[in-house]
């Protein structure tokens, strides 16, 4: 299987899958979302969403870049990622201080997982 890319703009792609990985780009949360806790629960609502649209779930997260404005955070952030994710399926993960580009936005979080079953891998949408 090629390199494929989903969700496209000039600069980068939303998804792109390599045998059987998928690389997500960061997410953060609407602003809607106010508070650090809202937020990290709102963004990985959202990435369990993309990893079942892509034929994975939360066991099969290999990696996960957490990004939080302010390192006070950093509590309440974990304390959201530990519950979501399963304590027997915890990937690498790194959780730090950056300045992230909406102003709003408390968290932005990246995820690297395999496919499910990659052998059967959804082939729908999928983009060059």
């Amino acid at each position: 299987m090629g390199i494929v890319r989903h969700d496209s703009v000039p600069g980068m792609s939303r998804v792109v899958v390599h045998q059987g990985v998928l690389y997500f780009t960061g997410h953060g949360a609407r602003p809607e979302f106010v508070t650090p806790r809202e937020q990290t629960a709102a963004v990985l609502q959202r990435l369990e969403e993309l990893l079942v649209r892509f034929g994975s779930d939360k066991e099969h997260v290999l990696n996960a870049l957490i990004f939080v404005k302010d390192i006070s955070a950093y509590p309440e952030v974990s304390e959201v990622w530990q519950s979501w994710i399963p304590a027997e399926h915890a990937p690498a993960c790194t959780l730090v201080e950056a300045r992230i580009s909406q102003e709003s936005a408390w968290v932005e979080i990246t995820l690297t997982a395999a496919v499910r079953d990659y052998a059967e891998a959804p082939s729908a949408g999928r983009e060059g």
